[in-house]
């Protein structure tokens, strides 16, 4: 199976994760039961093929992930508004997928507290006002501006401003 698949897949193919509760636990069982096999092959009668055609997988399936991040020669050539965009959907697209995952997983959800439910509400919700255009607040200023006043003119006027700003504090 693990010329196939990965030793999380073969581990839940039989029925490990009714033994142990975290993922990683799973993995090093698989883990520790090829090693143990590989090292003593005959004993548990398996051919010298099979171990060298699950090991080539294993390389294959590890080299995969590694080729997935590759960095161009030169990163200062590197287009940053188009990568903070991407990261931008990747991250929306990845808390979708695990909101989707907590509904579906009980025991993940109860784990999970609230105060860090409520902050992602909290943040979705104002980045949601802010995308349709309704902004969780609104504020208008209204200007006349004189293009012939003078700057004492307006110097005047701000000494008025804050005249009223400090008595409207003081009561």
């Amino acid at each position: 199976m693990l010329a196939i698949k990965s030793q999380y897949r073969v581990g839940l193919e039989y029925g490990l994760d009714k033994l142990f509760t975290k993922p990683a636990q799973i993995f090093n069982f698989v883990n520790k039961v090829y090693r143990d096999v590989k090292e003593d092959a005959k004993e548990y009668g398996v051919s010298q093929d099979i171990v060298e055609l699950v090991e080539k997988a294993m390389e294959d399936r590890r080299r995969k992930r590694h080729d997935l991040v590759t960095l161009p020669e030169d990163p200062g050539k590197l287009n940053i508004k188009s990568l903070v965009v991407g990261v931008r959907a990747k991250s929306w697209l990845l808390l979708d997928k695990k909101l989707d995952w907590l509904i579906r997983n009980k025991k993940a959800f109860r784990d999970i507290s609230a105060v860090a439910l409520a902050k992602m509400a909290s943040i979705t919700f104002d980045k949601a006002q802010i995308l349709s255009g309704e902004a969780t607040e609104h504020i208008a200023l209204k200007a006349q501006v004189n293009e012939r006043a003078s700057s004492g003119e307006y110097l005047t006027q701000l000494l008025g401003i804050r005249e009223r700003t400090a008595e409207t504090d003081e009561s």
